[in-house]
């Protein structure tokens, strides 16, 4: 895959980015779990008034944070699957570090589900408002970026897909609002009001904004994935 080779400089990495790609498209299961929770997220974003009386001056990219919300169970679930035992993988393959594996997860579920349907919402979005929203969708999507890594800090560093899909489910029949799930949705919220206030002082501060944001992601994604 070109893409692998592009987003993934180390070759263990475009291994494992590879395998988890490819369990990401084919595990059923996997995607009746994900798919339901994130339609539902993105009915809700689009549930907003007549676009003639909701302009931009409105703050119109707020519904778009009930994308973000997503995020926490997308990075939650990509420790479980159907076919779970596949995960021998990681026992055939000597893995020299492996934080490879868990950066070329986070990055494998960015490129085939978070990235396909945020640039279709965007482009909904840009059909309603205008180019001048592009600017707070940059500001979301790195948002996006921030919520993952972050919620990947506070869960365990279990490897991906060594768990039951069944067990996903129970956690979540029983409880959806798990502890890291919940905290992730409150800093959401906290981000979405940081870039509600900030949007009051016009473009020049969201587009330093966005240059904040983009410093700290690189901070913390380089401080995350430390060699282990």
């Amino acid at each position: 895959m070109k893409l692998s080779k592009i987003l993934c400089k180390d070759k263990e990495e475009r291994i494992y980015f590879n395998f988890v790609s490819s369990i990401i498209r084919k595990d059923r299961d996997f995607k009746s779990i994900i798919y339901p929770i994130m339609g539902s997220n993105l009915v809700a974003v689009f549930v907003i008034p007549d676009r003639n009386e909701w302009h931009l001056s409105s703050y119109s990219f707020l519904p778009l944070y009930l994308f973000v919300c997503s995020v926490p169970t997308i990075i939650i679930a990509l420790k479980y699957c159907e076919n779970y035992k596949a995960s021998y993988i990681y026992t055939t393959i000597p893995i020299k570090n492996k934080m490879n594996v868990h950066k070329a997860a986070i990055k494998a579920c960015f490129v085939n589900i978070i990235i396909p349907l945020y640039l279709i919402i965007s482009g909904i979005f840009v059909s309603f408002y205008g180019v001048n929203i592009i600017q707070h969708l940059i500001v979301i999507f790195l948002v996006n970026i921030f919520i993952a890594i972050n919620t990947f800090k506070i869960l365990d560093k279990s490897m991906p897909f060594t768990r039951q899909i069944r067990m996903f489910k129970n956690i979540f029949a029983i409880n959806y609002s798990i502890s890291e799930n919940y905290l992730m949705i409150i800093l959401t919220c906290i981000m979405a009001g940081i870039h509600f206030i900030v949007s009051i002082f016009g473009t020049l501060a969201v587009n330093v904004y966005i240059i904040v944001i983009l410093i700290v992601n690189i901070y913390l994604f380089k401080s995350s994935f430390k060699m282990n």
